[in-house]
């Protein structure tokens, strides 16, 4: 019985650096899906030195996993948001006015303090369940 390895575990093994090659998981393994989530600066040119048709999938992710810098950050995951912005970027929305791509550029001028009077002038009341 052949077992699958998701896109995701066969780019996470080449960036960590543990080898999980395995025959019967071989059919599950994508080349082309692999290169481009290993995309980046530092990558490129490798990637670009095997990007043949008809190569072995074993000698393929042999060069990538021997190529590719270890603790690659994550190219096509998500940005992570700044503390500062998941909690103010909504005040600074509602008192100004702005959309998110202004209120992301005030958050860069105002200071903490600023930003917390905006906070506390607009809050409504109510009770709080905390």
């Amino acid at each position: 019985m052949t077992t699958k390895i998701s896109v995701t575990n066969w780019v996470n093994s080449i960036k960590t650096g543990e080898y999980i090659w395995d025959d019967d998981a071989s059919s599950s393994f994508a080349p082309f899906l692999v290169r481009r989530n290993l995309i980046c600066e530092s990558t490129i040119m490798n990637l670009n030195k095997i990007n043949i048709k008809n190569l072995d999938k074993k000698l393929v992710y042999d060069f990538f996993f021997h190529t590719t810098p270890r603790d690659m950050k994550t190219v096509h995951g998500r940005r992570s948001t700044p503390k500062l912005e998941k909690e103010y970027l909504q005040c600074v929305k509602d008192y100004y006015g702005y959309n998110n791509k202004k209120g992301r550029e005030v958050l860069k001028v105002l200071s903490v303090e600023q930003l917390e009077q905006i906070k506390t002038s607009q809050l409504k009341g109510g009770r709080s369940y905390e």
